[in-house]
């Protein structure tokens, strides 16, 4: 760790650094050794990206996360969760589209209003509510890119 300490020997500064065995760095604000504020976690090693607000170590807040598949989520977080409104582009191999979803997610899954679309026609596959990753209403043309659908039914956003 570089950066100011409190005087139990804690991390406490506006712009302290650590970085990790595992390969993770952090760079940003710490409040008594715990992440808190705005700061950056990165893993030069599998390209892992979030920057964003931090809650006692928890991505809580604002923030953007580029995944080491390339997926990108652009919004709210709630102790590690997406949750909240958020824009999540991902690339569906199976149905060899890239997809985005922008609306309400709940533990890291469309829950309640939101938009699937595809990134580069703007073709939407299904607006409206979700309920724990899966449509509330049927699919008005699940034949139009049936592989989005996992074999339960949910959304296949991993």
């Amino acid at each position: 760790y570089t950066g100011e300490c409190n005087k139990r020997g804690q991390p406490h500064s506006d712009n302290g650094q650590c970085v990790w065995p595992t390969g993770f760095e952090y760079n940003g604000e710490w409040t008594r050794g715990k992440l808190w504020g705005a700061g950056q976690l990165r893993n030069h090693e599998n390209n892992y990206l979030y920057s964003g607000d931090w809650v006692r170590n928890f991505r809580h807040g604002d923030g953007i996360e580029h995944c080491p598949n390339n997926d990108i989520y652009v919004g709210q977080f709630d102790r590690n969760w997406r949750s909240g409104h958020g824009l999540y582009k991902f690339w569906n191999a199976d149905a060899q589209h890239e997809l985005e979803y922008r609306g309400n997610f709940k533990k890291d899954v469309p829950h309640g209003h939101g938009t699937l679309r595809l990134s580069a026609s703007g073709q939407v596959v299904y607006s409206g509510m979700w309920r724990n990753g899966m449509p509330v209403t049927p699919v008005t043309d699940p034949e139009a890119i049936p592989q989005v659908w996992s074999a339960s039914g949910k959304l296949n956003i991993s």
